[in-house]
């Protein structure tokens, strides 16, 4: 699995729809966590075992938290995701966002 990182992300995985680091996913699945550990180790979890493709942490946290963003084509596995992840205290599940709305500048009020 590739990983990269700049001043704001780590990178995980390489999509094989497009050479972009997106190619044709449409939006995310969102995780927060003050631990960051914690929210690569779902990434690489998610990649390696469970067929997604792309995913990126954040470097620094906001409001406390880190955030991963697991992506895909469309919000078809988020009930796949919140039964694997119940129950974990550390880890808030959010579901998905669209990239658009993302785009647009659209974030919850705790979240920007």
């Amino acid at each position: 699995m590739k990983e990269t990182e700049d001043a704001f992300w780590l990178r995980f995985g390489e999509p094989n729809q497009s050479s972009s680091f997106l190619g044709d996913l449409e939006g995310k699945y969102l995780f927060f966590s003050v631990y960051q550990q914690n929210l690569i180790d779902i990434a690489k979890k998610e990649i390696n075992e469970n067929g997604f493709e792309v995913a990126k942490v954040s470097v620094w946290p906001n409001n406390n938290d880190y955030v991963l963003c697991l992506y895909w084509h469309d919000d078809s596995r988020k009930h796949e995701l919140a039964q694997r992840y119940l129950g974990l205290s550390d880890i808030k599940y959010r579901y998905w966002k669209a990239n658009s709305l993302t785009r647009a500048g659209v974030y919850s009020k705790e979240y920007k």
